[in-house]
């Protein structure tokens, strides 16, 4: 940052927390209703947007498999490179997710929300995919 006057590596980090975030919605939405496991899912969501991915790393992601967790790893590797294309640099350091629209540079604010905008949906969608094909949950003993 001191060369360039830019951060190159915050967007990407906020990408990584915010697929965690995406591949927690994912379990949620594949939960049975009123379960613990879809309490759990929602409830470790929300730090996310701060910032905070333990909760749902630990918690959910890979709980009872590595898959979520390896949806939610594609996403964010689709979601950093969307926002390498649209060159998304922050000009400061701080948290991620939502309170890091605030340190993106802002020509490419708009880039920054694109790249997380698809960090979040792709676990979804990665998530519903391998529940059709039967590949995610059935709970092993």
């Amino acid at each position: 940052m001191a060369n360039t006057g830019f951060n190159y590596i915050q967007p990407l980090w906020s990408v990584s927390i915010i697929a965690q975030g995406g591949a927690c919605i994912g379990m949620y939405l594949l939960a049975k209703k009123r379960s613990k496991d879809r309490e759990i899912a929602m409830s470790s969501f929300f730090p996310t947007l701060f910032g905070v991915s333990e909760p749902a790393i630990f918690a959910v992601n890979i709980k009872d498999s590595m898959i979520p967790f390896i949806c939610a790893i594609t996403g964010a590797g689709i979601g950093g490179a969307v926002m390498k294309l649209l060159d998304v640099k922050a000009i400061g350091f701080a948290l991620t997710g939502l309170p890091g629209l605030t340190i993106v540079y802002p020509p490419v604010l708009a880039g920054y929300i694109i790249g997380n905008l698809a960090a979040f949906a792709l676990p979804i969608v990665f998530i519903l995919v391998c529940a059709k094909a039967g590949k995610l949950g059935n709970k092993q003993p």
